[in-house]
């Protein structure tokens, strides 16, 4: 067959479409999938780059000296030799980037566990738990919510949005106030929970599985 014409990915240049010094050396290197070589960014541009099969087939039909191509076709040309390649570079891509994305994954759930332990043995937050009941009942008195026997967590976001006839304070602050040195001692005893509220649990989730 005759020698195809160079298609649009192939027109970047004489250095071909990833800038390596000798092209040759570098197609041994890349059989052996040799991750020091192969790095995280120049397999994002091999990926990028490596021709579509159909192109693939007609570089391994030519019947020309690869002597002869120019460097961009004799590039992809040594490259599409390589059978499965594309499945192989993407599983190296994967070596590269899951250890940092892990490490970020345990960073994270590590926070998020030390926030759920500090929830769990708070003396503070459970004196306010407790005083957060004891008002909620007092404010719903003689309706179907009064006389609970438990409060959840989200009770705290509900005090804080039910606001003081002045519109100046929230049952969560004013239940605060009762509490002597409240305050200091949940900062004291909740160090983590503010930075793991801010950890995107679910983009965290999505990367562990």
């Amino acid at each position: 067959p005759g020698r195809p014409g160079p298609s649009g990915r192939l027109r970047r240049g004489s250095e071909g479409p990833v800038k390596v010094a000798d092209s040759t050396a570098f197609h041994t290197q890349a059989q052996q999938f040799d991750p020091s070589v192969l790095t995280a960014d120049l397999l994002e541009q091999l990926l990028e780059n490596l021709p579509p099969e159909t192109e693939a087939r007609a570089l391994r039909a030519l019947q020309l000296e690869p002597a002869a191509l120019v460097p961009p076709e004799r590039f992809c040309w040594e490259m599409a030799k390589m059978p499965r390649l594309r499945n192989m570079l993407q599983a190296l891509r994967v070596r590269h980037t899951l250890p940092p994305l892990l490490h970020r994954a345990n960073t994270a759930l590590g926070c998020v566990a030390e926030a759920t332990r500090q929830i769990m043995a708070s003396a503070a937050l459970l004196s306010l738990l407790q005083a957060l009941l004891a008002h909620g009942n007092f404010v719903n008195a003689g309706t179907p919510r009064g006389g609970a026997t438990g409060v959840k967590l989200d009770g705290l976001e509900k005090a804080n949005s039910l606001r003081t006839q002045d519109g100046k304070g929230t049952l969560l602050r004013y239940v605060c106030a009762q509490l002597p040195s409240c305050q200091q001692a949940l900062l004291a005893e909740l160090g983590h929970v503010k930075q793991a509220v801010r950890v995107p649990l679910v983009e965290v989730l999505a990367l562990v599985r």
